[in-house]
């Protein structure tokens, strides 16, 4: 299911927020099984944006891998975060 903005997000501040989203390390948090999030299925949505914060919801497949290291389940996820921006940068998140 594809995310649609609810707010208009220029497309440099879209990059922005995509880049982050990669690679923080807080996402596990939205995890259940203790897996990996398969970056290639992380989708956003923008809730809300000012120039302090971005209200972000997020859907992400889990992959949950087993002690041999073969995969035993690939689980759908939705969480939201809120990001703290400044000069179109993000600087801080917070994972409701």
């Amino acid at each position: 299911m594809e995310l649609e903005d609810k707010v208009e997000v220029s497309e440099s501040m879209r990059a922005v927020l995509d880049k982050y989203l990669k690679s923080f390390r807080e996402i596990v948090e939205l995890t259940v099984e203790n897996g990996w999030v398969d970056n290639s299925t992380l989708q956003f949505s923008v809730l809300e944006i000012s120039s302090e914060y971005a209200l972000l919801e997020l859907n992400f497949i889990e992959i949950v891998m087993s002690a041999s290291g073969c995969t035993i389940n690939r689980e759908e996820r939705w969480g939201r975060v809120k990001l703290k921006l400044e000069s179109e940068a993000v600087i801080g998140v917070e994972v409701l």
